[in-house]
């Protein structure tokens, strides 16, 4: 018979942006491919989220003054509005006994804070799997004292996603994580059985037409090599761009631009204005462009143009799906070590350069530039392709299937 899994998270996987949507999204899409049948349904807020499905139940406008409050915490608040909105919980519970599943999997903690109360209520029979992104609490707290939240809140915060984090992982039939380091972690908390589902990366596609306009567009701007940042708008991701590049970007050649892609590009145009307020505000935008989100040929067509992938990653948990995407679009990489969590394996590969601060990381930006391009052996070449879901995922499948 066909196992049934009820897939449940803080956010839709309609388009598809950020990492966890894709990363979701592609487990949902293996679950069918093998044969289960999946229903998902993400509980959420509506402030942060345009396309959803049918089945997805948004937060409205009531959540929004408790959001923009704290706007770091909205995943918490959609755990909690599980079983505290009574709207909520009655559209979730009805989700939940019409598809009446063999198995519920669970994407981060945050929904087993009102999940929990439902299953009880209900005298749930189901397999749990807890599928964790990160260990979620020491990435939260550095989340949340970046953003000068009172000590006080953060330590009440972190308090309860640890405990839920722990009860969720002792409550699951299977716990997965995306690093060995957080298998380790989960099995700390007390997991009965866990898997390691390595972050991966759909192969990078394109097409004529984007691959046409977009070389067009960069000589009209005089722009003959770029340098491409891909992310979204995650404070780990512009904390690690200011870290380790900065708003100074004169040290790029004149011909040479940063191109910011995704979200994060939103966040910089918030953040850094053309106003004179320092010398490194009105000048950033004369090395960096955004082209804010983008479909994935146009995204491909760019990594393809692309000279440099910069990942400058310095905290954060789990790994990066963009480390995943640089290593198949098989182009130079300018990296942190922090940002080889669960690659470390390309370590040896060419075309790599590793810096763990400011001055080395921007000094590689421009050696990698320089240096020509030098080609992988074949086995280097079958070890990148791994990093495909299809092969980073078979681990979880088989595990669902011994649930």
């Amino acid at each position: 018979m066909t196992k049934k899994i009820f897939v449940i998270s803080t956010f839709p996987i309609k388009n598809a942006q950020h990492g966890g949507q894709k990363r979701l999204k592609a487990i949902v899409d293996s679950y069918n491919a093998n044969g289960f049948h999946v229903r998902h349904v993400a509980v959420f807020y509506k402030g942060y989220y345009s396309d959803y499905s049918e089945s997805d139940i948004p937060l409205g406008s009531r959540y929004d003054p408790i959001v923009s409050q704290s706007p770091y915490t909205s995943d918490i608040v959609s755990g909690e509005a599980i079983n505290l909105d009574l709207v909520v919980k009655k559209k979730l519970t009805k989700e939940l006994l019409d598809f009446d599943p063999d198995i519920i999997d669970i994407h981060q903690p945050f929904i087993y804070l009102g999940l929990k109360s439902i299953l009880n209520e209900i005298g749930h029979h189901y397999k749990l799997i807890y599928n964790s992104y990160n260990i979620e609490a020491p990435m939260k707290e550095s989340i949340l004292k970046g953003a000068n939240l009172p000590i006080k809140d953060i330590t009440i915060c972190i308090e309860k996603i640890k405990n839920v984090e722990m009860d969720l992982t002792k409550n699951s039939d299977l716990s997965v994580g995306c690093t060995k380091q957080d298998v380790a972690v989960l099995k700390s908390y007390g997991a009965k059985t866990t898997v390691l589902a390595v972050n991966g990366i759909n192969p990078i596609k394109t097409s004529k037409k984007e691959l046409d306009y977009w070389k067009k567009k960069l000589v009209s701007r005089n722009i003959y090599r770029l340098i491409m940042f891909i992310g979204s708008a995650h404070p780990p991701n512009w904390t690690g761009f200011y870290n380790m590049v900065g708003k100074g970007l004169g040290f790029i050649p004149y011909d040479t631009r940063i191109c910011l892609a995704g979200s994060i590009g939103d966040y910089f145009k918030n953040d850094i204005k053309d106003d004179n307020r320092s010398i490194y505000d009105a000048t950033f935008w004369r090395r960096a462009f955004t082209v804010g989100r983008i479909n994935d040929e146009g995204l491909g067509a760019l990594i393809k143009l692309s000279d440099i992938i910069i990942l400058p990653i310095t905290e954060g948990g789990g790994s990066n799906l963009k480390t995943a995407e640089a290593i198949l679009a098989n182009k130079k990489v300018v990296t942190t070590q922090y940002g080889l969590r669960s690659f470390e394996w390309y370590n040896t590969f060419p075309n790599l350069w590793i810096a763990n601060d400011s001055e080395n990381f921007r000094r590689s930006i421009n050696d990698a530039l320089v240096a020509p391009f030098r080609q992988r052996t074949d086995q280097e070449n079958h070890k990148a392709a791994s990093v495909t879901w299809e092969h980073s995922l078979k681990e979880l499948i088989n595990a669902v299937k011994n649930l």
